[in-house]
């Protein structure tokens, strides 16, 4: 039992942060307008601070929960900003639950108790949030310049304009240039610095320079996102120490997007499956598992094979 509860320990801590969460046991289900109406006035809301809480709805079953340790999953967030549509979000929720930061009060239109539910297109909201930022910090990793030269453009300051879009292949968000003729949804505008908002970056960075902003730019996105968000709190039972925890599962995401821009994780896609994980060697090919491994055997066989087929004097002829 005290290996239990010292591993339990170990495993929700990761550096200086520590963090537990729950989901519930029977899952999650999917109320839509049909059967449900919200306590609250949600396009006021929306208004006021910008959160989606419309239909449908994620909502926990039963009163059973429980606990795990998402910061023991160091890729939890590369899976979630691959999220599109609404199958993979209850399958992410089923598994890993609620986001935690977005509540809204539900009741049945008949009358009955009272629910509270997450909206679905906050997740495809915050999904696509988090996935450009990471295709965005991708290119920098990659130092891709020709790339971040189209998102990033220099005139009085620095501004970052793209299209975004999701590539169904590779299961992930994608900032693409956007059309310079047309004003159309899913193009985004942002300014990055300029004359009146963080003048002493264009005194530090050189003209035309695109990879200190880009860098810059990732790096102040994660900050608003995790800004009162994260708190240093004492955990008794964890040696009497403070650690800075996560208030729900959304911030823990933000908070592993900042521990690989700090290169204290680095995930990297099986060579296979494509599949993230954190890869612990630097190595050229990498399998995240014995399974993708003999498979990339067997396709080295297979090739190897053909290879020799097609050489051999008689298949010439």
């Amino acid at each position: 039992m005290r290996n239990i509860l010292r591993n339990k320990k170990k495993s929700m801590t990761f550096g200086s942060y520590a963090f537990l969460w729950r989901v519930a046991v029977d899952g999650c289900i999917v109320l839509d307008a049909s059967t449900h109406k919200t306590v609250v006035d949600v396009e006021n809301i929306k208004e006021v601070s910008g959160i989606d809480g419309s239909a449908p709805w994620l909502v926990s079953l039963g009163n059973m929960a429980r606990q795990y340790a998402p910061l023991s999953k160091p890729t939890l967030h590369r899976e979630f900003a691959s999220l599109y549509n609404n199958e993979s979000i209850v399958k992410f929720a089923n598994r890993y639950g609620l986001l935690g930061q977005y509540a809204i009060p539900l009741m049945p239109i008949g009358g009955g108790t009272m629910e509270f539910g997450e909206s679905i297109e906050r997740w495809k909201y915050e999904s696509r949030e988090m996935g450009i930022l990471l295709y965005i910090w991708d290119l920098f990793k990659g130092q891709y310049t020709g790339k971040l030269s189209q998102l990033i453009k220099w005139t009085s300051g620095v501004i970052i304009e793209y299209k975004y879009e999701y590539d169904d292949k590779l299961k992930e968000w994608q900032a693409l240039p956007a059309p310079s003729n047309d004003i159309i949804s899913g193009v985004a505008f942002t300014s990055i610095a300029g004359p009146h908002q963080h003048n002493e970056l264009l005194e530090r960075w050189k003209w035309g320079e695109v990879m200190e902003p880009a860098r810059y730019y990732v790096c102040r996105e994660i900050n608003k996102h995790l800004e009162g968000h994260v708190t240093p709190q004492i955990f008794p039972f964890l040696n009497s120490r403070i650690y800075l925890h996560p208030d729900s599962l959304l911030a823990a995401m933000w908070v592993m997007f900042s521990l690989e821009i700090l290169g204290d994780t680095k995930p990297r896609r099986c060579d296979i499956c494509g599949k993230w994980q954190v890869q612990n060697l630097e190595r050229s090919s990498f399998y995240c598992s014995s399974a993708c491994r003999q498979e990339a055997y067997r396709r080295r066989r297979r090739s190897e094979t053909q290879d020799v087929s097609e050489n051999h004097p008689i298949s010439a002829l």
